[in-house]
């Protein structure tokens, strides 16, 4: 199984890999990082170096949206939306599952407005348990 984390902070990444692994769960983890923490680097990056289908997204939502410093941060939010909406082509399918993750986001309300496009929300900071379950139910869904 092949999961795609997307988070504009390099520590975020590293405690995901750590308690991936802690999971000894029989994943292929490769994580992807924006290369100057904010979308439009990080979509660029997608185009150009995502080296294959994955079948499971971790996306975080407060992610800087542009070089020009706009204080809203969500661009996780359009993220999901370009991903749904088919943008990324065969880099990354409508139909992959994400993950959305926060540690200050009202999940309820982008729940709500997102109704079928997220697979599930993880709240930051979340615990081995929290991601184990998201994940095993996804290997059950695709019969691993």
């Amino acid at each position: 199984m092949n999961l795609l984390i997307i988070d504009d902070n390099m520590y975020n990444l590293e405690a995901f890999q750590v308690k991936l692994l802690r999971m000894k769960a029989r994943n292929q983890l490769d994580y992807f990082l924006c290369g100057d923490s904010n979308l439009e680097d990080m979509e660029r990056n997608l185009q150009e170096n995502l080296p294959w289908l994955p079948s499971l997204i971790f996306l975080d939502v407060m992610i800087p949206p542009a070089r020009d410093g706009d204080i809203e941060h969500r661009g996780g939010l359009v993220l999901l939306e370009k991903i749904k909406n088919g943008h990324y082509g065969k880099k990354i399918l409508v139909e992959t599952p994400v993950v959305l993750m926060s540690a200050i986001f009202d999940f309820e309300k982008v729940s709500e407005k997102y109704h079928g496009l997220i697979y599930d929300t993880l709240p930051k900071p979340f615990g081995i348990p929290q991601a184990t379950k998201i994940i095993k139910n996804r290997k059950r869904e695709l019969g691993e």
